[in-house]
């Protein structure tokens, strides 16, 4: 008689839980926990870009076995960068991604199902290699090449919840001129953009 009467006494308890759980749904943290952010460098100077040079932006998309730039790409978008043609949904993104300057458009987020669509474990970013051109898409004035992708991450539990989390991001990027490793950090949960410049 002891355990029947120890579960009646928690069946309130849990329910209580159960209610709890199912009234504080869980937050979409982990949607661009694995995204891959550029900033195009506008500072001034030689290696800097101008409003006009990014006007429009074109993304490419290779398979692992197609990275030669004069084969057919796998995919491609077009980003337009600047403020009049945003999305409310990207400029919401920007404005998150920019603390400081919430209005910076100049920013390019590949993510493992955007742009481009993700087909179960094959639209994984660490699946394809990536081309940021620099418009016009025909003779781009300027290339960056981004190949070599790890990305790895972890499941963690919340209270209710568990969520995904990146803990590791690095890829090998290509600006024209030479090669370098680019290894992406977070600080305090905001995504921290690699800068693209001239070169």
């Amino acid at each position: 008689m002891k355990y029947p009467l120890r579960f009646f006494l928690l069946s309130p308890l849990l329910a209580l839980l159960a209610g709890c759980c199912a009234n504080n749904p869980c937050d979409s943290r982990d949607a661009l926990e694995d995204a891959l952010y550029f900033r195009f460098d506008q500072r001034g100077g030689a290696h800097s870009f101008s409003a006009t040079d990014i006007d429009t932006v074109y993304l490419l998309r290779y398979s692992l076995t197609n990275q030669t730039a004069s084969r057919a790409q796998d995919s491609i978008a077009v980003l337009m960068i600047q403020p009049q043609r945003q999305t409310a949904q990207r400029r919401q993104l920007v404005a998150k991604l920019n603390q400081v300057s919430p209005t910076d458009t100049s920013y390019v987020v590949i993510n493992n199902g955007a742009p481009f669509s993700a087909s179960g474990t094959t639209g994984k970013l660490s699946n394809f290699a990536y081309a940021i051109l620099v418009a016009p898409y025909r003779q781009p004035r300027y290339r960056f090449f981004i190949n070599s992708i790890i990305v790895q991450g972890r499941y963690n539990a919340d209270g209710c919840c568990t969520y995904y989390q990146n803990t590791n991001k690095q890829f090998n990027l290509n600006n024209g001129a030479k090669d370098s490793t680019a290894v992406v950090t977070e600080s305090g949960g905001i995504p921290r953009p690699i800068t693209l410049r001239k070169p």
